[in-house]
């Protein structure tokens, strides 16, 4: 299966496990991201700490307060398009979870 970069994300998986790193390759595309998508993503990657998770290991969404404390204290530029772009960022990685979660019920 081939990703919308392009890319197998298993040979990407598999590459990254042989170099024992979580970094990408010079083989391994980029994603492509608007500009207009930075404030979002960047407040995406202060934040990847701040996932909550049931008590089956299921991410149930972002602390928000906790979202606000590491973009108030990293100095991350603060907006209403941020914050909306980073809710769908989490929708997004939710989404995927769903996805695996069924498709490792019907293996």
């Amino acid at each position: 299966m081939t990703g919308a970069d392009g890319c197998d994300p298993a040979y990407c998986k598999t590459c990254r496990k042989s170099r024992n790193s979580r970094e990408r390759c010079e083989q391994c595309p980029e994603p492509d991201l608007l500009p207009e998508s930075d404030p979002a993503v960047g407040l995406y990657l202060r934040c990847q700490t701040q996932w909550q998770y049931s008590g089956m290991g299921q991410r149930t969404g972002l602390n928000y307060a906790g979202v606000e404390a590491v973009a108030r204290l990293t100095g991350a530029p603060e907006s209403v398009e941020a914050f909306a772009g980073l809710q769908v960022i989490e929708r997004e990685f939710m989404q995927v979870d769903m996805e695996r979660a069924e498709r490792d019920r019907k293996k």
